[in-house]
């Protein structure tokens, strides 16, 4: 995980006059997102929400190129919002209505109280955090050049693997995930212009290496990958 901090900040610090156009695209559909739904209200702002996925998949894009060690330019983040729009909206709103059913049940445990709420709570707060491991994750997992051609259910099935056979990186990494957003949170500026970036050349450099040996050590239950697998970490 450590390299992976180093060559995300190095990569961020190279390409930057990519990532942060890409970030700040992003950024600018935040301030918007925030603007109506504060305009429109909160079941507006729901249905919006999952419009925030498809500026997202050209910073996460633009990650996996960079992990690959591709040539990458700025409009690889913008042909991305093409190439991948119907994934990213797929992702946006399956993860929206996931949030809204694990708070709602999160919330209907806490006031039911006694075994059977807790119990509630307890399940719908695992099921938030498990979302939050595997969301950045999975992503740049469908943007990763060696695997855009796969299949969702391929997609999303070397990231359960990759949860069940090293639980410990994707742990590690949300926690730094979750920390670097709510610290560049308070320093809006950080995260509408870098902030974003960074995280998902930290997810690309931490999972996909991780996910490389997975598919190689699993070549009968997943598709071949289309590139060699990333240099970051030798595969074993």
């Amino acid at each position: 995980m450590g390299g992976a901090i180093r060559a995300a900040g190095t990569d961020l610090y190279y390409h930057s006059v990519r990532f942060v156009p890409a970030n700040a695209a992003w950024g600018a559909a935040l301030v918007a997102w925030i603007f109506l739904a504060g305009w429109l209200g909160i079941l507006v702002g729901l249905l919006l929400l999952p419009l925030l996925a498809i500026p997202f998949s050209g910073v996460a894009r633009l990650a996996a190129l960079v992990a690959r060690r591709r040539d990458v330019g700025l409009s690889d983040a913008w042909q991305a919002w093409r190439l991948f729009v119907v994934a990213s909206l797929r992702i946006g709103l399956v993860v929206t209505l996931l949030i809204v059913a694990l708070l709602t049940n999160l919330r209907l445990g806490a006031a039911l109280g006694g075994p059977a709420g807790a119990l509630l709570a307890a399940l719908a707060l695992w099921g938030l955090v498990i979302l939050w491991l595997v969301l950045l994750p999975l992503w740049l997992v469908v943007v990763d050049p060696a695997r855009e051609a796969w299949p969702f259910r391929d997609q999303l099935t070397v990231v359960g693997y990759l949860l069940l056979a090293d639980a410990r990186r994707l742990v590690i990494l949300g926690v730094l995930q979750f920390a670097l957003l709510v610290v560049s949170a308070v320093l809006v500026a950080v995260l509408l212009t870098v902030a974003v970036a960074y995280v998902a050349l930290l997810t690309a450099h931490a999972v996909l290496p991780a996910a490389d040996r997975v598919s190689i050590a699993m070549p009968g239950r997943l598709p071949p990958l289309a590139l060699a697998p990333t240099a970051d970490e030798p595969p074993v």
